[in-house]
């Protein structure tokens, strides 16, 4: 499968767009797909960043100057969505990602039908004063519902809606049992993180920076300060920080910063992308808001007390930090735990998987979706049908306490793959693939949600599995009784070992 991203960063609009796409690309290179970027040549580009993590550039070049009332693309729309559709008539693509504020509907529109409609688009976006043009919409805003939007926004069928999409890459993951175990020996606020996003363009940082030094906080307090390779102020910077009465530190486009949130105690950032990367490391947060579209999740973030948001630059001030930074120790073990419960860092795993599709005999597509704890009742329910446990290896009903205690334990394994399958945003399935002693081999498990049986979700599952995991042996354990499943196996491509046992192994040409 391969997948063309169209994205830009630049002074004006930051990093965040080029860093989370990269994120998504680096999911999607692992699971086989092959990507490929368009970006422009704007002031602040991180193109060569692109090209250095090895994926294939298809440049923009700057043909006007600014574009009136919006970001700066260096061309206009129009220009843009030729352009775009030119090189998508050469380099071809099963998959369009647009990430872009300035390219809404029109844009999506010239160039799926310049291109004959010959791929599938997705906008990642967390505005909601738009209309779309595109067959999924991904949005990582907290609590986003589709009720938010436009009511003409013309929403697809397919939404990745909240933060269970979040895309943070895996050093998150990485890092966050360790964050958890730094959260709970908390004592006191130590270390603190700073870090206002990749440009910075309004040297807000230097602001925060002279707020905390006139503040009460110790001389001996931590200060660790991270700005991007396009911020246009790190010699203002470091006359600073050589001032500053705190012990303050400056680190320039770090490639590790789940480290740094792992070892500070609360963070103070900007209400972007990076407030999903503390959660994820259940690091207390104040946020700042840089930019319009980050107001509904300082607000979001802030009344369910996940953190602190310290509004607009313009309202800064020492005593409002301060007693923030008050609120924040008095109430820390609940800001973490409830950081921690928001993001789980698996949302670009789940991303990228969405893209892999089959169809329903009823000509539906399917897709999947890693497990978060919001799936955990529907599974429950699912399990309580009488045919389900007629066919289960296990044909005990569970408890919800047997159940919730064995879903969370089997989606914090990071060997181990729980997926729902999903059909128009609603779950119909869920398919799970566990690890067996043998490296690379799994167990394939598939429940279908009752009122979906009979409609070819099983087998949609089965082409699914075989997408997305090209490289792995697959065994399936079917009961002699269940000729449905038995015939499933047959007419898929296993190879029956005993009355019960199939299998399937990777095809020699795994580009298949």
């Amino acid at each position: 499968m391969k997948i063309i991203i169209r994205t830009d960063a630049s002074l004006i609009i930051g990093c965040g767009h080029v860093y989370r796409c990269l994120t998504l690309a680096d999911q999607l290179t692992r699971l086989g797909c092959e990507v490929e970027f368009i970006a422009g040549e704007v002031a602040g580009n991180l193109n060569e960043l692109i090209t250095e993590k090895g994926y294939v550039l298809h440049s923009l070049p700057v043909i006007a100057a600014q574009q009136l009332g919006s970001p700066i693309l260096g061309r206009t729309w129009q220009q843009d969505a030729l352009l775009t559709e030119q090189i998508l008539a050469q380099a071809g693509a099963d998959w369009l990602v647009v990430d872009h504020y300035s390219l809404d509907n029109h844009w999506h529109k010239v160039v799926t039908v310049k291109a004959g409609n010959s791929y599938q688009l997705m906008v990642i976006d967390d505005l909601v004063d738009r209309v779309y043009d595109c067959d999924r919409l991904l949005d990582q805003t907290f609590e986003r519902q589709a009720s938010d939007y436009l009511i003409d926004a013309n929403l697809p069928a397919e939404l990745l809606l909240g933060t269970d999409f979040c895309l943070l890459r895996d050093e998150f993951s990485k890092y966050a049992e360790q964050a958890k175990v730094n959260r709970l020996q908390y004592q006191g606020i130590k270390t603190i993180l700073l870090s206002l996003g990749g440009t910075d363009i309004d040297n807000i940082t230097t602001t925060v920076l002279k707020l905390l030094d006139v503040s009460p906080l110790a001389d001996s307090t931590q200060v660790n300060v991270i700005i991007g390779p396009n911020n246009p102020h790190a010699e203002k910077l470091k006359k600073v920080i050589c001032e500053a009465r705190l012990q303050c530190r400056l680190f320039i486009a770090v490639n590790d910063i789940a480290r740094y949130m792992t070892q500070a105690d609360v963070a103070i950032g900007a209400a972007g992308s990076s407030a999903w990367e503390r959660c994820a490391l259940s690091l207390p947060a104040l946020n700042i808001i840089l930019a319009d579209n980050q107001r509904t999740i300082a607000k979001r973030l802030d009344a369910q007390g996940v953190a602190i948001s310290l509004g607009e630059p313009e309202s800064l001030t020492a005593e409002s930090i301060v007693a923030a930074l008050a609120k924040c120790d008095a109430n820390y073990q609940q800001m973490s735990n409830a950081a921690s419960q928001l993001v789980d860092g698996m949302g670009a795993s789940r991303v990228a998987l969405s893209m892999f599709s089959a169809k329903d005999s009823l000509g539906h597509v399917i897709y999947l979706k890693r497990a978060s704890h919001s799936d955990c009742q529907s599974l429950y329910d699912w399990q309580q049908s009488l045919e389900t446990r007629r066919y289960a290896l296990n044909s005990a009903t569970p408890t919800w306490q047997e159940h919730s205690a064995w879903f969370a334990n089997k989606i914090a394994q990071a060997d181990s793959y729980l997926l729902m399958l999903r059909r128009n945003s609603i779950d119909v399935g869920m398919v799970r693939l566990d690890p067996l002693s043998e490296p690379h081999h799994y167990l394939i498990s598939i429940v279908t949600a009752p009122e979906c049986y009979r409609q070819g979700i099983a087998k949609a599952a089965v082409m699914l599995i075989r997408q997305a995991f090209k490289l792995i042996t697959i065994h399936a354990t079917v009961l002699a009784d269940n000729h449905a499943s038995q015939a499933l196996f047959r007419n898929t491509g296993y190879t029956q070992l005993t009355e019960e046992q199939w299998i399937q192994y990777p095809a020699k040409d795994t580009n298949e």
